[in-house]
């Protein structure tokens, strides 16, 4: 049954949202992805979910070889983006909706989240210690895109 799961992880859709506000927010920033997956099932969900999105760099379970919460895989992302660009952690930006993979580590590597809450999702929302920690919050990823077009156009 596990084994079933886990080869299913490719063929699941990306939220209606997901295309349109990744291509939105590619124009102004560096896309860099931090998964829970193996390298084919993201391979698969990429392709055939979210074409036209290029990410900058992709790092999955499989080649950190270890899991979120798991201070390891955001420790290798700030490595590589401080490497290859000069981003410091304080210029990083995690979007997240699980409190406990994404947001809880982010908090305690100082860094800043946003929260894509996806009402109605319960895989991960809220973690062991029970708050909401995150420096901004949406709905969905298409309107963090929107607030951020906001921003930009002043």
């Amino acid at each position: 049954m596990s084994r079933t799961f886990g080869k299913s992880v490719g063929s699941w859709p990306a939220f209606p949202d997901t295309l349109s506000a990744l291509k939105r927010l590619q124009e102004h920033f560096k896309l860099v992805v931090l998964s829970n997956t193996d390298r084919d099932s993201f391979a698969a969900t990429n392709a055939a979910q979210m074409p036209g999105i290029t990410f900058d760099a992709v790092f999955t379970a499989q080649d950190i070889g270890s899991y979120k919460p798991g201070m390891r895989n955001f420790e290798y992302m700030l490595g590589y983006v401080e490497e290859k660009w000069g981003t410091r952690r304080d210029e990083v930006l995690q979007r997240a909706q699980s409190q406990f993979h994404g947001h809880y580590p982010a908090r305690e590597k100082g860094i800043r989240s946003v929260w894509i809450v996806r009402p109605g999702a319960v895989m991960g929302e809220q973690g062991e210690k029970g708050e909401e920690v995150f420096d901004w919050k949406f709905d969905t990823l298409g309107q963090m895109a929107d607030a951020v077009e906001m921003e930009v156009s002043g």
